[in-house]
C-alpha cells in the first residue's frame, strides 16, 4: 500500500517538475487571514476571509464568502455563507460555522482571524477569451494541506503572485511538518494579466489570468489597504490544475 502511494506520488512529482519553473522561495508575513475549504470538492487551499469567491471550476455560478466574528470569550468563530451572485449580494444561505476547535491545521474548516486581509484574485475559464470565468480570492500565506500530494501555500506582492509547493509524506512519516521550508518542492506558475493557455484538465483546455494583489497594511478592521494594478501575474491555478491532473489520470 505504501508502496504504491508513494510510487503515484513521485509520478505526480515528476510531471509537475516538468512545468516548475525556477527554485528558491518568497517569504510572506504569516499574520494574513485565511480559511481552508475544497476547491471543486477535490483540492484544498486557503480562500480570503471577507471576499466573495468562487469555489468550483464545474460550476461558476456558486460563491462563497467566510465572515469572522469574535465572541464574548475571545473565541473566534468563521460562517461560511453561500450565493449565487458574484458580488455576494442578498442574505445568502448559511453553509456551516467553525470556531477554533473545530480543525486541525491545513484540514477543511481551519481558519485565521486575527491578522490581515491579505489576497489574490484569479479568473480562470475554459474560454479561450477566458468568458464565463470564475474569480478564485485566494488566502496569502495559508497552509492547506493535501495528503499524499502537496501542501501549498499562496503568495503575491506589488508584481507578481505565486503559488509554493512542499512535498507531503505525511502518510507515510507521521512526523512531517505542514509546509516546511526544507520541503519546499516548487514555486510558482506564472500568468500575464491578458488570458493565457494553462493547462489541460479532464481534456479541456484551462485559461486564467490574474487580476489583483491587495495587501493590507492594518489588521482585519482596517481600512488602509494597497493593490497592484492588473499588471501583475498569477501563479495559483497552473498547481490546483496540475494537481487535478495528477489525482485524476
Amino acid at each position: 500500500m505504501l508502496s504504491t502511494l508513494l510510487a503515484s506520488t513521485l509520478l505526480l512529482a515528476g510531471r509537475v517538475m516538468a512545468q516548475c519553473p525556477g527554485s528558491g522561495g518568497m517569504t510572506q508575513s504569516g499574520d494574513n487571514n485565511y480559511v481552508v475549504d475544497t476547491f471543486t470538492d477535490t483540492l484544498l487551499f486557503s480562500y480570503a476571509v471577507g471576499q466573495c469567491t468562487g469555489v468550483s471550476l464545474a460550476d461558476s455560478s456558486v460563491f462563497y464568502k467566510y465572515t469572522c466574528k469574535q465572541d464574548d470569550d475571545d473565541m473566534w468563530w468563521i460562517t461560511k455563507t453561500g450565493y449565487t451572485t458574484g458580488d455576494c449580494s442578498g442574505s445568502g444561505t448559511h453553509i456551516a460555522t467553525w470556531s477554533e476547535s473545530d480543525a486541525s491545521a491545513g484540514e477543511v474548516g481551519y481558519f485565521k482571524c486575527d491578522g490581515k486581509n491579505n489576497y489574490a484574485a484569479i479568473q480562470i475559464s475554459i474560454d479561450s477569451q477566458c468568458g464565463a470565468y470564475t474569480t478564485v480570492i485566494g488566502g496569502l500565506g495559508g497552509c492547506s494541506s493535501n495528503p499524499s500530494v502537496y501542501d501549498t501555500k499562496f503568495y503575491c506582492d506589488s508584481s507578481s503572485a505565486l503559488v509554493q509547493l512542499y512535498v507531503n509524506p505525511s502518510t507515510i512519516d507521521s512526523n512531517y511538518t505542514m509546509c516546511d521550508d526544507s520541503h519546499l518542492y516548487c514555486t510558482k506558475w506564472t500568468f500575464p494579466t491578458t488570458c493565457t493557455f494553462a493547462t489541460q484538465f479532464l481534456g479541456q483546455n484551462v485559461y486564467g489570468s490574474m487580476t489583483k494583489c491587495a495587501l493590507s497594511e492594518s489588521g482585519n478592521d482596517g481600512t488602509t489597504t494597497t493593490e497592484s494594478s492588473a499588471s501583475s501575474q498569477f501563479t495559483l491555478f497552473g498547481i490546483a490544475i496540475a494537481l487535478f491532473v495528477g489525482l485524476f489520470q
